[in-house]
């Protein structure tokens, strides 16, 4: 037997709770979609790959922690929503900006500077190292005699052992031949 779908029981105080939230959700969107005026975000990072203006922002969100933090212990109270807008709208501001971007310039401009000194202190250091073994590279090439032949000379000599080679191994070769060629030249001329 089919069981009967139970009636399901709402909290009127709950439905009205959940409306609330969602139409405060729907608000803050409708809100985010009709600013008039541009995020910061948007204001010091002008492209995906703008590392100045990412350094800018991480310099802007610094300064709005530190006015968080300070705010928090002047007041006893975080800001609220009307206080941390003011303080956007006057971060928002041209001087600002440049303010931002100014700082993440230099502090770039630092860091590069620490960055390629120390790849030039290691340039230089093998530059030396490499000084110091081409100087005792000459050192021993000087200890090492120079040869005092040419290379013509060389070939030249080269050439007359191979020729002496060969003389003495033709002749080696027939001295195994001489004898056995004397007795046959003898019994040949010889009246029988």
């Amino acid at each position: 037997m089919p069981k009967k779908p139970q009636k399901l029981k709402f909290n009127k105080q709950l439905l009205q709770n959940l409306g609330n939230t969602i139409k405060g959700i729907i608000n803050k969107d409708q809100d985010k979609t009709t600013q008039s005026s541009p995020s910061m975000y948007d204001l010091l990072i002008r492209n995906d790959n703008d590392l100045l203006g990412m350094v800018a922002y991480c310099e802007y969100k610094k300064a709005k922690i530190e006015f968080i933090k300070s705010y928090t212990a002047s007041h006893g109270a975080p800001p609220d929503i009307s206080v941390l807008k003011d303080f956007q709208n006057n971060q928002c501001n041209a001087a600002m900006i440049e303010s931002h971007r100014a700082f993440a310039a230099n502090l770039i401009e630092s860091v590069s500077i620490v960055l390629f000194s120390d790849a030039l202190k290691q340039i230089s250091d093998k530059e030396a190292s490499l000084k110091t073994l081409q100087q005792e590279l000459e050192k021993r090439n000087s200890k090492c005699p120079k040869n005092p032949f040419s290379f013509w000379f060389s070939v030249a000599s080269s050439l007359l052992a191979t020729i002496l080679f060969g003389i003495v191994m033709i002749v080696s070769w027939l001295s195994g031949y001489l004898p056995s060629l004397f007795s046959w030249l003898s019994k040949i001329s010889a009246p029988n």
